[in-house]
């Protein structure tokens, strides 16, 4: 009798669309609150840029005009490094200074462009140019790359734009590897995916974390970002400035998860650092709001004869949906009866373990001879 009641309830469920189960008879299943309260998100803070987005683990979740093109600054030479990693010479390659970058350098420096000092007859190697590049944001380090690059500048922008493609970052036909053409254009959005790639290079990342590196010739080189020093958790990714452009911030931040967010034509260098801080600290908040903490009550498993088993998360899940609860998916009854990990719970691309308890010895015994698969799905 109390089998078929157990069946009976699991036909109701599954008749109104709350859970499919593949096989009967089988555990009767449901979704229960998460044990811990999740607080409010602060509301998202006002922002001088005209432009800005920011994600959490990968989603996007806030923005202002994200898909609007603007002029990136420096902060397409991310894209450059990229390219340089993907098709360049090696790292460890020795690039000779010649006269004439040498004098380009000196130019540069007086028209007010971020340069590397160089020294005719010199060597760099390409992993020098490449933090050169990103960290003091050396305008002449682009050219030295795109000069070396496999077919020359040309190329290097014919591999910029394969990528950029592949990464879906919405790229125009670009101007320089540098940034310093007002062609050089991405939207928010496109920035954001920029340095979400960036990060997923160990080589890249780790060069954009740098608040400071020693180049081959002993020479000594600063970030000129300042989130590095300034934000508990900062680890990235790039500074831009022109006219067109603005103050631009490409920003990255770890803590429980990974913020990845753009600051776009802010008036002045100090606006683009105050306000990026200001939404890393919303965005970190916001993944709180929408966090179940390890150990939430995720469901519960109600056996035939009334035993009931609490499922547990073994690890912090983001649930970022306005509506629905995680799926849930659990292992055969006879596997779920020993305790243990049950199966998993998933939420927007997001997956952690779901533990529980051993069922009650009965149970565990009645499962011996009931060793069919369980599916269980809750939630939208």
């Amino acid at each position: 009798m109390k089998v078929r009641h157990a069946v009976a309830t699991l036909m109701a469920l599954a008749a109104i669309g709350g859970v499919t189960i593949s096989v009967l008879p089988a555990p009767v299943s449901r979704i229960v609150s998460a044990a811990n309260p999740r607080p409010a998100p602060p509301p998202l803070p006002g922002v001088t840029a005209p432009a800005f987005a920011v994600s959490y683990d990968g989603q996007l979740i806030a923005g202002e005009k994200v898909t609007e093109l603007r002029p990136t600054a420096s902060t397409i030479k991310v894209l450059t490094a990229l390219a340089v990693l993907d098709g360049g010479p090696p790292l460890s390659q020795r690039i000779k200074v010649t006269p004439a970058d040498a004098l380009a350098a000196r130019e540069g420096a007086l028209l007010g462009h971020g340069v590397l000092p160089l020294v005719a007859g010199e060597t760099l190697t390409v992993r020098d140019l490449l933090l050169s590049m990103l960290l003091p944001s050396a305008d002449n380090a682009a050219d030295l790359l795109a000069s070396e690059f496999p077919g020359g500048e040309s190329e290097l922008l014919h591999r910029m734009t394969s990528i950029a493609t592949r990464l879906h970052l919405g790229l125009p036909p670009m101007g320089d590897p540098s940034g310093l053409s007002p062609f050089d254009r991405l939207s928010p959005l496109g920035e954001v995916r920029l340095g979400w790639a960036a990060l997923k290079n160990p080589t890249l990342a780790a060069m954009v974390g740098s608040q400071a590196a020693t180049l081959s010739q002993g020479q000594r080189v600063q970030s000129i970002n300042r989130l590095l020093s300034t934000y508990r958790g900062a680890i990235g990714i790039k500074t831009g400035q022109t006219a067109p452009a603005g103050y631009v911030l490409l920003f990255a931040a770890h803590r429980t998860g990974t913020a990845v967010g753009v600051i776009m034509g802010e008036p002045t260098d100090a606006d683009r650092f105050r306000d990026a801080g200001r939404l890393l600290d919303w965005t970190f908040a916001w993944a709180k709001a929408h966090t179940w903490p390890a150990g939430s009550i995720i469901g519960s498993v109600v056996w035939p004869g009334g035993a009931v088993q609490e499922l547990r998360t073994a690890a912090p899940l983001l649930v970022t949906r306005s509506s629905g609860l995680p799926q849930l998916h659990l292992k055969s009854p006879a596997t779920l009866a020993l305790g243990g990990c049950a199966g998993y719970a998933a939420a927007d691309g997001h997956r952690v373990a779901v533990v529980t308890s051993p069922a009650p010895l009965f149970i565990r015994l009645w499962t011996l001879v009931d060793r069919w698969p369980l599916r269980a799905s809750f939630g939208g």
